[in-house]
């Protein structure tokens, strides 16, 4: 294990501090309670860099800060892709997810049924799930084409789960008889890989 000296380490602490916005001298001393959300998420971040990480597993960094927090952080993540820190970026917030990602894999029930580039997933749109959730967005106005409100009877959750046929077939408006009866493997669609009969 590689060992460091008290002066370097303070060192590296200061550095990675500064660069997530912060200075020793606010956080030193502190406790948890004494920060704001975005100081907690960002002391979280230096503290994940302090190893050296070649990958960060974010799950949901942004969901409970301020706006212009929630970009300061998004920009820190940015810049560290640069650095060749790779990101899982996981969340249900599409706005964000499309400024960080490269990449996009949507999950519907613990599944994946969609994953490409960015820009493919969520700008076009192949499983009816993806649709549903880019036309539920309020800048579109039009979840009422996709989702109704209480869409699922009780219990219809853990039937979705345990059914042999595809997860979102219950409220898909382009299901079909095959969709009740087999889940459909991921095809490849060009640009990106869809879990669809309609792909097939």
């Amino acid at each position: 294990m590689l060992k460091i000296s008290n002066e370097e380490a303070s060192a590296k602490i200061k550095e990675t501090l500064s660069f997530v916005g912060l200075t020793i001298d606010e956080v030193a001393g502190k406790k948890p309670g004494e920060f704001s959300g975005g100081q907690l998420q960002r002391i979280s971040i230096a503290r994940a860099l302090l190893s050296q990480p070649r990958l960060i597993v974010a799950d949901e960094p942004v969901s409970m800060i301020d706006a212009s927090s929630r970009m300061n952080i998004l920009n820190i993540f940015k810049e560290l892709k640069q650095n060749e820190i790779s990101f899982i970026y996981i969340t249900h917030d599409l706005a964000t997810a499309y400024y960080i990602s490269d990449e996009i894999a949507i999950m519907y029930r613990g599944v994946i049924i969609e994953k490409g580039p960015a820009d493919e997933v969520l700008l076009n749109q192949y499983h009816p799930y993806t649709k549903a959730l880019v036309s539920s967005l309020p800048e579109h106005g039009k979840r009422e084409k996709w989702i109704k409100e209480e869409i699922n009877p009780p219990g219809m959750e853990i039937k979705e789960f345990l059914a042999s046929g595809c997860k979102y077939v219950n409220i898909c408006p382009e299901k079909m008889e095959k969709c009740l009866k087999e889940r459909p493997p991921m095809f490849d669609s060009g640009k990106v890989k869809v879990s669809c009969w309609l792909y097939e």
